[in-house]
């Protein structure tokens, strides 16, 4: 009777697991800076994106090389993109216009919550670490 009522019980909680869903975590509105090894390269705020909509504005400070505590401004559009392995999880494609002196063109992917490829300009990606800033 007690191996009847164990089985029974095993086979309820695996019931319960098979249908639980799994959903993402929710990044919008979450301050993320990225850092190469020298330090901090670029702090954005995760938009909101509309209801069906996988495109949205949003704004960044970018980092100077050269002076680390200076930043510049840089617009533009980042895509919600479904991973091809796992359809639970999303990453975020960027495409960027940095206001400088010398302005330039900066592309990224963000892979939350911890990891970025970023391009600037012509150049190869370089990697950086990610955290959430509360």
């Amino acid at each position: 009777m007690i191996k009847i009522a164990k089985n029974f019980i095993l086979m309820v909680l695996c019931l319960l697991f098979v249908n639980s869903k799994v959903y993402s975590d929710n990044q919008h509105n979450i301050l993320f800076i990225c850092a190469d090894e020298i330090g901090p390269l670029i702090e954005f705020k995760m938009p909101k994106f509309k209801n069906a909509s996988f495109e949205e504005k949003f704004e960044t400070k970018y980092f100077l090389t050269s002076q680390r505590k200076k930043y510049v401004l840089g617009k533009g559009v980042i895509k919600k993109k479904n991973s091809p392995i796992d359809y639970s999880y999303f990453y975020y494609n960027a495409d960027l216009e940095i206001e400088d002196t010398n302005p330039f063109k900066l592309q990224f992917d963000f892979f939350p919550p911890s990891h970025m490829m970023i391009k600037k300009g012509t150049s190869a990606y370089n990697s950086l670490v990610c955290w959430k800033n509360k």
